[in-house]
């Protein structure tokens, strides 16, 4: 007698506080890495990102007004290195407001199968709330206990065959 477990396994788990606004799962299906499981409302990050995209473009076109006048001798090329570091500064705020904004997509660490949904649309959750869990069944793992006599002769990549009552005369083959 045996236990089976699936290859990995885990709770899919929210990063941040919010409302859930959308699930993108049913029940059992099976889904890829990567693929979007929910999405917790996103309206303030969408906001926040917008408002650090036009800063990043406002520092774009100061820094070639800036680089412009310096050619001219204008403006000293303190002022432009300044510039230039509030474009880099801006580039930093908006790639740090799509990581946020990112957060707020719960996705499937790798392929598998989801189980039953935790959460529905509405629901506040906050890290570490369960959304569902994820099992990659592509390969499993036998838990099973060898007699004592049968110690000795073990080695790893032996063959195993092993048979389930839920499928009557299949028999599954491992290693």
């Amino acid at each position: 007698l045996g236990t089976v477990q699936a290859q990995e396994s885990v709770n899919v788990t929210a990063k941040v506080q919010g409302i859930i606004g959308r699930i993108y799962f049913d029940d059992g299906q099976t889904v890829t890495r990567g693929q979007e499981i929910a999405a917790i409302d996103a309206g303030e990050q969408t906001a926040q990102l917008n408002v650090e995209l036009a800063n990043l473009e406002q520092q774009r076109k100061d820094l070639e007004r800036t680089a412009s006048l310096a050619q001219q001798n204008h403006i000293s090329q303190a002022r432009v290195d300044e510039q230039t570091a509030l474009l880099k500064k801006a580039e930093a705020n908006v790639a740090a407001a799509r990581v946020r904004a990112g957060d707020r997509l719960i996705v499937a660490p790798f392929g598998g199968v989801v189980g039953t949904r935790r959460i529905s649309v509405g629901a506040l959750v906050s890290p570490g709330t369960v959304v569902t869990t994820l099992d990659d069944i592509s390969k499993v793992k036998l838990d099973f206990a060898v007699p004592e006599t049968f110690l000795a002769s073990l080695k790893a990549g032996l063959p195993v065959e092993a048979t389930a009552a839920a499928y009557n005369e299949t028999t599954f083959k491992g290693t």
